[in-house]
């Protein structure tokens, strides 16, 4: 028998024995079977790999590792449903640093340079060589800059990693790995609160980060959050009674002061909110059902008792310490008899008529 897979010479005639032929066969068989098992396995590399095809929606063209957000797909589930499947694509365009309906964390780094609405390649998860806008050299997290595609910016927190970059401040390229996480806790100063009523305050504050060592270097910084918090301790305040510090209000103004935290004048006793300018951790809390979530934000801080504030009955009238400890007719409470109210109990055996709004004296009659 000859050789089957003997090759021809220019100009001999073409005879193709069987198994020859046969085996062309099998052989475009089995490279077609192959081409559609790689086709499929590439799919699924596709989904785990983490690169996505985006399309450049930013409205310029783009370089190579430039940052763009990620959003909707190109085609929905409602469009076309197989196309959908097989073939997902994402919106990519200019970041926002917003940290309600904007881009933390939800961005893509660009393999290959595109013009504007072509679809190229982009690490959305993953490691991948980008440019960082470093603010401190120390830091160790990106994630996006707002309303630039240029490059990510460093910083305390975020969602990419840097696992090297350059030394220096300023533009540096640097090799990251994007991660999956989400910015809920942060450092802020707190402004003057405003009574809520019932031991309850709101506060006004702002994002800070440490500039220098010791006290009086926090500045404003991080991602620049601002607004209006609460305190999880005052939560479950209601104004009598033990309070979200553990303070029994009216038992320590019956023990303090002798009175009832529901009588007439200034109590002696009350809490007091967190200090204008105090530095807290502060976390950031979403709810809701909508498409955007509600956004609260809350810290911890436990509220202080002031037993002496400004109007009680220990800084009283001229009435209410001499007298007291006075039987005579003097400035104690022969010259307030009959007149009025004492700030203090008299210890004269005058008929005073006044209503005793101090502690009692420890003064003998």
């Amino acid at each position: 028998m000859g050789d089957a897979y003997k090759k021809v010479q220019t100009g001999e005639k073409l005879k193709i024995a069987a198994e020859t032929f046969n085996t062309m066969i099998d052989a475009a068989l089995d490279f077609k079977a192959r081409q559609q098992g790689r086709g499929q396995d590439a799919r699924r590399r596709f989904y785990q790999s983490g690169i996505f095809p985006v399309r450049n929606a930013s409205g310029t063209d783009r370089d190579q590792f430039d940052v763009v957000a990620v959003g909707s797909p190109i085609i929905g589930p409602s469009d076309n449903l197989p196309e959908f499947k097989n073939r997902p694509a994402l919106v990519g365009a200019t970041p926002s640093g917003a940290l309600v309906g904007g881009n933390i964390g939800r961005f893509g780094i660009l393999q290959e340079p595109c013009k504007a609405g072509e679809i190229v390649s982009a690490v959305i998860s993953g490691v991948t060589v980008a440019k960082v806008y470093v603010t401190a050299e120390w830091h160790e997290k990106a994630d996006v800059r707002n309303g630039t595609c240029a490059s990510l910016i460093s910083a305390e927190q975020g969602s990419a990693t840097i696992l090297w970059k350059e030394s220096g401040l300023g533009l540096r390229w640097a090799i990251v790995r994007l991660d999956d996480w989400v910015v809920t806790e942060f450092w802020a100063k707190l402004g003057v609160p405003t009574s809520l009523g019932h031991n309850r305050w709101q506060y006004p504050f702002v994002e800070v980060q440490k500039a220098d060592t010791g006290y009086g270097t926090w500045q404003p910084g991080g991602f620049g959050r601002s607004g209006y918090a609460y305190n999880t301790v005052e939560d479950p305040n209601d104004g009598q009674g033990q309070e979200g510090n553990g303070v029994d209000i009216d038992r320590l103004i019956q023990c303090i002061c002798g009175e009832s935290s529901s009588g007439s004048g200034t109590p002696c006793c009350r809490l007091l909110p967190a200090g204008t300018g105090a530095i807290v951790r502060m976390k950031e809390v979403r709810f809701g059902y909508g498409s955007q979530p509600t956004v609260e934000y809350w810290f911890q801080f436990e509220n202080e008792v002031d037993c002496c504030p400004t109007g009680s009955s220990s800084s009283g009238s001229s009435s209410s310490g001499s007298s007291s400890s006075s039987g005579s007719g003097s400035s104690g409470s022969g010259s307030s008899s009959g007149s009025g109210s004492s700030s203090g109990p008299s210890s004269s055996g005058s008929g005073s008529s006044g209503s005793s709004s101090g502690p009692p004296s420890s003064s003998g009659s």
